[in-house]
């Protein structure tokens, strides 16, 4: 599996249900949280990938593949959405740079890299300063997706993980035969 096929299957309605931990916190350490999450596919031409892209300084002309990610309020996060962007640096596109933008005023996109494992796992790397993220997604079934995420500040500082089981309620459109 490549990038694109990872984001192309990847398309459609999701019910996420996540457990977080906060490992530096006493009370309140754990954390449970449902909601729907709306995952469309951006075409590598598409204009609002391209303003994304030249907001982050790259070359439109690497774009690989786009998702716009949209999920709905729950009581503890916000309604949101944002994009993500694969942009290709190796010849079988197995690994790469991933620009990441939050539809929040104020955000800049932030620039990390991808990584498609031989066991077809996505692997997402981002540093900003002195805080590290990592997430890995992957299939279990074809309408089960699975993902673990890790943030830590500084060496020794605040880290905070969680796991996702995400259930597709709605498989994307069929594509047109070519």
């Amino acid at each position: 599996m490549n990038i694109v096929e990872f984001f192309d299957h990847s398309v459609g309605k999701w019910f996420s249900q996540r457990t977080s931990y906060q490992l530096a916190q006493k009370e309140q350490w754990h954390q449970s949280d449902k909601t729907d999450v709306f995952i469309s596919a951006m075409p590598s031409h598409d204009p609002e990938l391209t303003r994304i892209i030249q907001a982050g300084k790259l070359d439109p002309s690497q774009a690989l593949a786009g998702l716009k990610i949209e999920w709905k309020q729950t009581l503890i996060k916000k309604a949101g959405s944002s994009f993500m962007i694969a942009l290709g640096n190796s010849p079988d596109d197995s690994e790469g740079l991933l620009l990441r933008s939050v539809m929040a005023p104020g955000q800049s996109p932030v620039l990390g890299r991808y990584r498609i494992n031989p066991d077809d796992s996505l692997v997402l790397i981002s540093e900003m300063g002195d805080t590290y993220a990592e997430e890995r997604l992957w299939f279990a079934a074809p309408n089960l997706r699975l993902r673990t995420s890790m943030m830590r500040h500084g060496k020794d500082g605040f880290e905070n993980s969680s796991f996702y089981s995400e259930i597709r309620m709605v498989p994307p459109p069929e594509k047109a035969a070519a």
